[in-house]
């Protein structure tokens, strides 16, 4: 089986609001298979996720900051010594 989609969302309002939920879905030769995620099931693949989020989110946020720099021509001045 092969994983075809994988949703995690956190809901704004009705009665999960607050609450991640998900839906996970594989497919085969032989068809496919949907499965709804419960918030244990979405906190365990969150757990194996997060070092690699953190991660990557660091280095997203430092690309987005020099493409700000580089676009509004600030020039970054050195730090003085005092």
């Amino acid at each position: 089986m092969i994983l075809e989609k994988l949703e995690i969302e956190r809901k704004r309002w009705g009665p999960q609001e607050g609450q991640l939920v998900g839906a996970i879905k594989f497919i085969s030769p032989n068809g496919e298979v949907s499965l709804n995620l419960t918030q244990p099931h979405i906190q365990k693949i969150l757990e194996i996720c997060a070092d690699s989020l953190i991660v990557i989110s660091q280095e997203v946020a430092k690309e987005l900051t020099a493409q700000v720099i580089e676009q509004a021509h600030v020039k970054v001045l050195p730090k003085s010594d005092e």
